[in-house]
């Protein structure tokens, strides 16, 4: 590897832009957290929320897989979205 390739990814390689249609009531609902200013614009809360709900099917699915196999649990899927990897808290 040279010096070169050190560099940082460009913006273009780690991102995409995405066009999404949503309905108004719920893009008032977002930027009323971003207002309160526990994001910073739009883009970081729904990137959040894809993230948190990514992070919930995931959980879920692994518990389905172990419910399937018999085994046991200490808790639910539902106990677990205090301890989700990418819900931000204030």
């Amino acid at each position: 590897m040279n010096e070169n390739d050190s560099s940082p990814t460009p913006p273009s390689r780690r991102s995409k832009v995405v066009n999404l249609r949503v309905p108004l009531q719920v893009v008032e609902t977002v930027d009323k957290w971003v207002d309160m200013q526990l994001y910073k614009s739009r883009s970081e809360f729904i990137l959040s929320a894809i993230r948190f709900y990514l992070d919930y099917i995931e959980y879920k699915e692994s518990y389905n897989v172990r419910a399937f196999q018999g085994e046991q649990f200490a808790e639910s899927p539902g106990s677990r979205f205090d301890r989700l990897k990418y819900y931000k808290r204030p």
